[in-house]
Formats: C-alpha cells, structure tokens, sequence
C-alpha cells in the first residue's frame, strides 16, 4: 500500500504487469546465471539467497569464474515476496518494471 504514491517520483516510462508464481520463479533463478554481471536484474521486496548448486560454501576469497557462473555453478533458493514464500503454482503478483535496459 502507498506504492502508487511513491510512483511519482519517477519521471521514466514504467510498466505495471502480473506475474504468475512461476515466471517471477523464472526470473529469479536466471538470476543466478548473471551473479556480478550487467543483466542481473534487481527485485525490490523480493528475498532469496545464491548458493552453490552443490552445497558447498560460497567463499568472497575464492570466486568463481565467468564460465561457472554461466555454466549453472549457482541457483536461489529461500525465495520470499514481501516476506512470504512464493507460491510458484497458484501466486500472482503484481510488479512495477521501471526501467527498460
């Protein structure tokens, strides 16, 4: 609530959608394919954390290549919206794209 409000301090084109569970699923796991790079896209009242895919820990002083990263070493799990866990099979959700890149 009071999101709209908000809205007019932005003076960009903007877009309202729904989103399925599934797809804002979707777009957070492609996430992890882009850890560090320009196409990682930014959520907003959205909780997730990256880990590696084979559980073990993810160190700041050993980082993973490029080629990693693309290759799938990553993914999200933990995912919450607006403090709930998402519901993949019957959530809709409504999201603001305020920027196109």
């Amino acid at each position: 609530r009071g999101t709209l409000h908000q809205l007019i301090l932005y003076n960009e084109e903007m877009l309202i959608a729904e989103f399925s569970g599934r797809l804002l699923a979707a777009i957070i796991a492609r996430n992890a394919r882009f850890v560090g790079m320009a196409d990682f896209l930014y959520l907003s009242a959205v909780d997730y954390t990256i880990q590696r895919r084979d559980g073990s820990v993810l160190l700041a002083n050993e980082p993973l290549s490029r080629e990693q990263v693309k290759a799938g070493a990553l993914e999200c799990s933990g995912i919450r919206v607006a403090g709930r866990g998402l519901d993949r099979e019957g959530g809709w959700y409504w999201c603001i794209v305020e920027q196109f890149v």
